[in-house]
């Protein structure tokens, strides 16, 4: 089968929660259908969604069966919620006749949205399926380019998407709370990782990056975009502090973010394919992420960094107490520090034996057996 959406580049990478999660799910045998609705793409011009093939990346992807994902149709304007939402609706009316096609006569059983602005696709109830909502942020926060207009709308939507929705899968406690106000049927799911694509034991067979070789040490590094979350102050001290070191910084960034290469220890490598982080992560000395205060989200490169067995330094705020056992947490710039003169002078010890064996369960495939039952159980009243 093939999936329907816009952008092959969106879906090689696979290593973020709404791709993953999926694509776990999917190749768990069951018998319901899925329909998966990512956010609209800026080059969906036409009412005739692309198709593309999903090819196989090491061995944990199979084409789904079960599975249908479409992007929004974005509209002109989309700044005025009425023609947002009528990119929306027509979108999905249109994919609702390529889902006969696919399923055949049996309608959707579940319609999985993650984007607060989808919310309007829960407004007609007539329809059978099962409404899942999966709130992987608090949308409302750090949106420094809105108007106030659109973040009281966002704030709207995203309220309605947990309120209408039949199933609320969370990334963190502090959604859950915040979640169980409006929706006593809420299940917290965290992010996870690929365990097996990070083990240690596998970097024997990986090759060092050439742009990794003649780094100063100690490499401090960093996976994940540099943008909205992104603490640029902290990083700039960090750089300060270990001037003789590498901030390595590794994907995507901002407009803002070129200013950190000013720094001569600070190395902007961009975007990096998926398969190919594990070559880069096996250089760090240390893991580090100078996430900004008050964030709600749930990384998923906190999951890569314990597989790897990597130490780790950051801010992670919203993360459960198992999961800190693991990592040296860290609010200012002096805790960075410290925390990371710990690692390099062999004091912040670790017991392997128990992190690998917690990392063996932060896998995709168990977050999806958790999705799993709660959608069959569901299913069945």
């Amino acid at each position: 089968m093939n999936i329907i959406c816009l952008s092959k580049d969106d879906w090689d990478d696979r290593c973020g929660r709404k791709q993953q999660l999926m694509f776990a799910l999917s190749k768990i045998e069951s018998h319901y259908r899925i329909i998966y609705v990512q956010p609209p793409r800026i080059s969906y011009t036409s009412l005739s969604p692309q198709k593309i093939k999903v090819e196989k990346l090491d061995s944990f992807l199979v084409p789904p069966e079960n599975l249908l994902v479409y992007s929004s149709l974005r509209m002109p304007f989309e700044r005025y919620s009425i023609l947002r939402r009528l990119g929306r609706c027509i979108g999905f009316k249109y994919i609702l006749q390529e889902s006969e096609m696919i399923f055949g006569d049996k309608p959707p059983d579940v319609l999985w949205i993650y984007n607060p602005w989808d919310s309007v696709l829960f407004q007609n109830q007539r329809n059978p399926w099962l409404k899942v909502a999966d709130w992987t942020e608090d949308w409302t926060q750090f949106q420094p380019n809105v108007s106030k207009g659109v973040h009281q709308q966002m704030k709207d939507s995203q309220e309605k998407m947990i309120r209408w929705a039949d199933i609320v899968f969370v990334v963190s406690e502090p959604l859950l709370h915040k979640a169980k106000k409006l929706n006593q049927n809420v299940h917290l799911v965290p992010n996870a990782a690929l365990p097996e694509h990070f083990y240690a034991d596998n970097w024997l067979h990986r090759e060092v990056p050439e742009e990794c070789k003649y780094l100063k040490p100690p490499i401090l590094g960093w996976v994940g975009h540099i943008g909205n979350y992104f603490d640029f102050e902290l990083t700039r001290l960090l750089a300060q502090a270990f001037p003789e070191g590498t901030i390595l910084l590794i994907g995507g960034y901002s407009e803002k973010a070129i200013s950190l290469k000013s720094y001569p220890n600070i190395r902007l490598l961009g975007h990096i394919p998926y398969g190919d982080i594990p070559n880069y992560i096996r250089c760090f000395d240390v893991c580090i992420a100078p996430y900004i205060k008050g964030l709600t989200i749930s990384p998923t490169k906190l999951y890569d960094y314990l597989a790897s067995g990597k130490p780790i330094v950051g801010r992670f705020e919203s993360v459960g107490k198992e999961e800190r056992q693991f990592f040296n947490n860290a609010n200012s710039i002096n805790e960075f520090i410290v925390e990371i003169n710990k690692i390099l002078k062999n004091k912040g010890r670790r017991d392997h034996h128990r992190l690998a064996e917690f990392v063996r369960n932060q896998s995709w495939k168990a977050r999806a057996s958790i999705v799993n039952s709660v959608l069959r159980k569901e299913l069945k009243k």
